[in-house]
């Protein structure tokens, strides 16, 4: 009996040796699993780019000033933006500014996560540089646009320089950065193909080129209107801005969009000028003033860069334009001034005016 139990304790004992062993050896074997896992991830660490840069580059069969309109309004960008038109889950906000430096939005998504940017650069028709910042990533990242003429086509870059990522999760540089730079060329098709698809009509000597388009939304402006003789244009602009902005900030207005200067009559000695500022939506005003109400309308356009003295001939290409397509005009043109001599620095050449016809 007594035999009988040592050979039964012998047993138990020699399976929980085998039991210890196979324990160890198992944990052995993980362990250098584990080791080799975290060796891979710090070399995969080290050799991966410390932040993500891209650079795209498209040639578009239009002028720098028409396909910098596209890009410096970020509503605009839903035309043509990859992640936009993509993910339906995304919710759009934007700022009191839409165009140009100050320019703001954020966004919501399921997809692509929440955050905002900034356009802190924008040169007419030739740089504009963008700030980005991701809530779910650490640091400030950085997107640029160039746009360089080539003849009758602009060659259009798109880069994006990111923010540096710390030394455990630049890894996802590596992974993400063909998904990046796929959505970059895809963002860049689709505005090619939004940019070629506006009608247009090249004037010999004349840099103008006119488009045709449509305001789906009706404008609110506060406007003043006076007759002038030419020489006293610029003068009128400053005074009547001046009166309009004082009232604004008096009643906490913001402005919707930059200024403008409708024209319902031009001569060599007689202009009779309207020039606004639009807001959001209808108020009251005050004596001297008018609340102007531009319906939804059709529109021939053309981007004037550089100096007002030579404006003439962007009105003079969209005339032609007109003629050529046998279309006829349905009100009074006017003038978009996105920047001021100020602004610019006493530079006309910099001076960036959109010119709208209103057609039938």
């Amino acid at each position: 009996m007594s035999e009988l139990v040592f050979a039964g304790m012998s047993v138990l004992l020699f399976l929980q040796f085998i039991s210890k062993s196979s324990t160890m050896k198992f944990l052995k074997v993980i362990g250098v699993i584990v080791l080799v896992i975290l060796v891979i991830g710090v070399i995969v660490n080290f050799i991966s780019p410390v932040k993500m840069e891209v650079s795209e580059s498209i040639i578009i069969k239009r002028s720098a000033a028409t396909i910098f309109l596209e890009v410096n309004d970020l509503k605009n960008r839903k035309q043509w933006s990859p992640w936009e038109l993509a993910d339906t889950t995304m919710v759009i906000s934007y700022g009191e500014i839409t165009e140009g430096v100050g320019a703001t939005t954020s966004w919501i998504s399921n997809e692509s996560g929440t955050g905002k940017q900034e356009i802190i650069e924008s040169t007419v028709s030739s740089h504009i540089k963008t700030e980005l910042i991701f809530d779910d990533r650490p640091g400030v990242n950085y997107s640029v646009w160039t746009f360089e003429e080539l003849g009758d086509s602009t060659n259009v870059t798109w880069t994006f320089d990111g923010a540096e990522s710390p030394f455990l999760f630049r890894f996802f540089n590596l992974v993400f950065q063909g998904m990046v730079e796929e959505s970059y060329r895809t963002g860049l098709k689709n505005l090619k193909e939004l940019a070629e698809s506006r009608s247009r009509i090249m004037i010999k000597n004349i840099t103008a080129e006119v488009f045709a388009s449509e305001l789906s939304q009706i404008q609110h402006i506060i406007t003043m209107i006076d007759t002038v003789d030419p020489d006293g244009i610029s003068e009128f602009h400053a005074t009547a801005y001046a009166a309009i902005g004082a009232f604004m900030a008096e009643n906490g207005l913001e402005n919707e969009a930059a200024p403008v200067g409708i024209y319902h009559f031009y001569s060599d000695t007689l202009v009779i000028l309207e020039v606004g500022i639009p807001i959001s939506e209808a108020v009251e005003i005050p004596e001297g003033m008018n609340m102007l109400e531009i319906p939804p309308t059709k529109v021939a356009s053309a981007t004037h860069v550089g100096s007002w003295d030579d404006i003439g001939k962007t009105h003079d290409a969209i005339d032609a334009w007109l003629e050529e397509n046998g279309i006829e005009m349905n009100g009074y043109p006017w003038h978009v001034y996105f920047n001021t001599l100020e602004q610019v620095g006493g530079d006309p050449a910099k001076l960036y005016t959109q010119v709208h016809y209103p057609i039938k």
